[in-house]
């Protein structure tokens, strides 16, 4: 499978799947995952009932699209191998800086997107760059059906296909790399299989693979991010084709994150290829995206198809910083 994504790498932005065709809200989304692990709770992080929320009338919405706004997030993404009969591997981690800004104003097929463009920093290893092309209305937010290593308004200018380009994370690499070594070297090419399907499932959950676009949704050739009026029960696919990308509004939380104390929306994300204890959690609220929790796990097999071992991958990104137009905090 070829992905536009870096290996590895989830939601993400999270916020963390593949855009593969227009989304809407027409067809019931995928039940609800029934087996799934829930992600460790942030310190402070308390339940908070509450009527829903919409986008008000005027440019502002919900999202806070505006030009210039940022936000600064810390990212940890850990990997462990468990081979049938001997212990556990070390659990690996490789940690980034990702900082989005609202960088320019682009239009595509008519409609008028903001782009966000993303700076991802390992630690040890190459910059890499994303740009994700935002709209909203009353209805909702959406998000342009497209590569996110595909350069946007911003990139323009002598030397910007070098400045920005979309290289893979060495330090990221080495981390599966590295976690591959503690297999047993008969059966390592089963592990490198496990890892390989791990990977691509990981690039799924971006939702961020672009496609053919359809008449389905709000419109062709765009993701589903919120669907507005948000409320705990509200449901909408993200995508519809090839595979079905489910949200689901879980509950309101109030976050205690290294940014500030922040209410935010708890959904759920699901998916018929998730595995039996994968799991997608992210968190938005007035300020934003203001987290994302991700759980997969990618089983080895013997020749004959007997399991031998499990690769196991853990992502959190967490909001840090952020600076916005209407305010450093955004309340409700």
């Amino acid at each position: 499978m070829k992905s536009p994504t870096r290996r590895g790498v989830t939601l993400l932005g999270f916020a963390l799947a593949a855009t593969l065709a227009g989304c809407g809200a027409s067809q019931k989304p995928l039940s609800p995952v029934s087996k799934t692990l829930a992600p460790q709770p942030l310190a402070g992080s308390t339940e908070r009932p509450g009527a829903a929320i919409s986008a008000p009338e005027g440019v502002r919405g919900y999202f806070p699209l505006e030009l210039g706004n940022r936000w600064q997030y810390a990212r940890t993404f850990r990997l462990q191998v468990i081979e049938t009969g001997r212990p556990p591997s070390p659990t690996l981690e490789y940690h980034a800086r990702i900082d989005g800004e609202m960088s320019c104003s682009e239009t595509r097929g008519g409609r008028d997107y903001t782009v966000e463009h993303r700076v991802e920093r390992p630690s040890g290893g190459s910059e890499i760059h994303s740009w994700i092309r935002f709209r909203q209305d009353r209805s909702g937010l959406y998000e342009a059906d497209l590569a996110i290593g595909e350069p946007a308004c911003d990139a323009a200018g002598p030397g910007a296909e070098g400045k920005h380009s979309y290289a893979a994370a060495a330090a990221l690499d080495g981390v599966w790399d590295r976690a591959l070594r503690s297999v047993s070297e008969a059966r390592r090419p089963a592990f490198l299989a496990a890892r390989n399907r791990l990977q691509e499932r990981l690039a799924l959950m971006e939702a961020r693979v672009p496609g053919r676009g359809g008449p389905s949704g709000p419109a062709a050739g765009e993701l589903t991010r919120l669907r507005y009026p948000l409320h705990p029960g509200q449901s909408w696919n993200i995508r519809e084709a090839p595979y079905v990308y489910a949200a689901e509004v879980e509950g309101r939380n109030v976050l205690d994150l290294p940014a500030g104390r922040l209410p935010a929306f708890r959904i759920r994300y699901s998916a018929d290829f998730f595995g039996p204890k994968d799991f997608v959690r992210v968190w938005y609220g007035r300020s934003g995206l203001l987290r994302v929790a991700a759980h997969a796990e990618g089983v080895a097999t013997d020749q004959n198809g007997n399991p031998i071992g499990v690769v196991i991958s853990d992502e959190d990104q967490v909001l840090v910083d952020l600076s916005l137009s209407h305010g450093r905090f955004a309340g409700r």
